[in-house]
């Protein structure tokens, strides 16, 4: 019995298993736009989020992506209700990588970082104290 065959075959088994063991051959690029993120995001909005001291709810989120980028930026409305006081709108912006779970079809924002945190007429004492709290609970 010839051993060509046998070669053959165990070198096309291991080249298999190291190229899919390394993800490297069967490997699947997805392509988004930000349209497509966006409407993808709205049946999760709005968020609302509760603090110690106050409630914060974000809506409208815009998408912001950079051609070739590994992060995403996420731009929304900010209503926030704090405890004994009328309610202040704004603005947030965040980015993070982007990662995507194929089983759920679902975009996360991961290692996420606040880049852009407004209060409207709130002092700049009582913003800065916000943006603390809102790294938080993002």
């Amino acid at each position: 019995m010839p051993k060509t065959p046998f070669l053959i075959s165990a070198a096309l088994v291991f080249f298999l298993s190291q190229a899919c063991s390394s993800g490297t051959l069967f490997r699947t690029r997805l392509e988004f736009s930000s349209a497509e993120i966006e409407e993808r995001l709205q049946s999760k909005f709005p968020v609302k989020k509760k603090h110690a001291f106050f409630t914060v709810t974000f809506s409208d989120p815009k998408v912001l992506l950079e051609q070739g980028a590994e992060r995403m930026a996420l731009r929304c409305a900010v209503d926030a209700v704090l405890l004994g006081s009328q309610p202040y709108k704004g603005e947030l912006m965040l980015d993070g990588n982007i990662t995507y779970q194929k089983e759920t079809g679902e975009f996360y924002l991961a290692d996420s970082t606040v880049r852009h945190f407004k209060l409207y007429d709130v002092s700049m004492k009582f913003q800065k104290q916000l943006e603390a709290a809102a790294g938080e609970i993002l």
